[in-house]
């Protein structure tokens, strides 16, 4: 029963976005075919068929479930209730694994284990059973919300309902599902097998966080915009509030980064090493610490962040003052959210810049940590193409906002 149960969850969300989207598809004043096109290059790059992040990521959960397996067989016998835990939702994972990819893979599917085998601890080394539940369960419930957003985004990104701020919000969103998945496998990988990846799950939680703040980009270029119909004033605040919050809580986690990736984590890949090292001074640069870890002066996203709360606290002063926002206020909330959506998009573009000249073997990597990392790098780049799309939706207005 267990089994099936995500993908039930899965299928009856997607029979209400089917019923429920016929409110969407009215064009929005200002719209053109670039942000049109730019939406649609974010949606391929995510969910599409071929080299999409989806599809990716079922071999990288097949070598997960099978390491997890192997390394609870071989280490300390946690009590025999908490196996059967960890059993369910393994069971549940690798149920999940086939809709994820073009390709059904079939329940068993042999993978290199041999040896990730060798690298498991003893039975000294003890897992944390709780934590590593914990984990096991936060990929079961991201993944059924990755699809519930894949099958949303198939009505909000294709004729006859398509509209560009619910496709671009299904995309963002879908991301944030996605690094979640890969933040809980890095967590997994040590309170379940005893792997330290600190580095690679401290990239998916920024990038998840980068994600929620890109999607409540997108939710406010319709909430927060008094010319359009559909301006959601109850609305206008809670998304505002929400870009800057998620934000500020990847800039926090982005000085974890800092550290945990400055020595190229240990026991990496050549290329994983390199990579690590660059994202930890990219992450220097956006939380405003130029110091020698940053190799040039980028985009600091807490300056953005500062005058974003400043608008915002602003306008949300002014509007309990008044008695209820004005046009210009409310706009004035927009502007700033164009402005954090703008500069994350800039940002992971620096960093795009900062990892293209490392080499890299585009072969899938034959063991679990290698091809985690190796899923961890495209979630930054994914994301940038993402957070560019919703960039382009505010672009439109820019002659019309505040200026600051």
């Amino acid at each position: 029963m267990e089994r099936s149960m995500a993908r039930c969850i899965v299928l009856a969300l997607g029979a209400y976005a089917v019923s429920a989207a016929s409110s969407s598809g009215s064009p929005r004043v200002g719209e053109d075919s670039n942000a049109t096109a730019a939406v649609l290059k974010a949606y391929q790059v995510v969910m599409g068929e071929g080299a999409a992040l989806f599809e990716e990521l079922g071999p990288v959960l097949t070598k997960f479930t099978t390491v997890v397996r192997a390394s609870i067989a071989s280490q300390y016998a946690a009590e025999a209730t908490t196996q059967q835990d960890i059993s369910m939702l393994l069971n549940t994972i690798q149920q999940m694994t086939g809709d994820l990819t073009a390709e059904k893979l079939a329940r068993g599917t042999s993978v290199p284990a041999v040896q990730l085998r060798l690298k498991l601890g003893t039975r000294q080394e003890i897992v944390n059973p709780p934590e590593c539940l914990m984990h096991l369960g936060g990929i079961v419930s991201a993944l059924t919300s990755a699809q519930w957003y894949r099958v949303q985004g198939k009505v909000d990104c294709a004729a006859p309902y398509f509209d560009n701020s619910s496709c671009a919000s299904d995309v963002a969103n879908a991301i944030e599902d996605l690094a979640t998945v890969v933040e809980h496998m890095a967590g997994a990988a040590f309170d379940c097998a005893n792997y330290n990846m600190a580095c690679t799950q401290s990239v998916a939680t920024v990038a998840k966080y980068l994600a929620d703040a890109t999607t409540a980009g997108a939710y406010g270029y319709v909430d927060c915009d008094t010319r359009q119909h559909y301006y959601r004033e109850a609305s206008c605040n809670p998304t505002a509030l929400r870009t800057v919050s998620s934000l500020d809580w990847s800039l926090r986690k982005a000085s974890v980064v800092e550290v945990v990736c400055e020595g190229g984590e240990k026991q990496s890949s050549d290329d994983w090493g390199s990579y690590a090292a660059a994202v930890s001074a990219w992450s220097s640069s956006i939380t405003g610490v130029h110091g020698e870890n940053a190799s040039h002066v980028g985009v600091d996203l807490t300056d953005t962040a500062a005058r974003a709360v400043g608008k915002i606290s602003g306008a949300m002063s002014a509007d309990a003052i008044g008695g209820g926002a004005t046009t210009s206020t409310r706009m004035t909330q927009f502007s700033a959210i164009a402005d954090v959506v703008t500069d994350i998009s800039e940002a992971l573009r620096d960093l795009d810049a900062k990892v293209h000249s490392i080499s890299r073997d585009d072969s899938t990597p034959p063991s679990f940590v290698d091809h985690l990392r190796f899923y961890a790098r495209r979630l930054p780049s994914a994301l940038g193409i993402s957070a560019r799309s919703v960039a382009e939706l505010f672009e439109r207005s820019a002659e019309t906002l505040p200026q600051d």
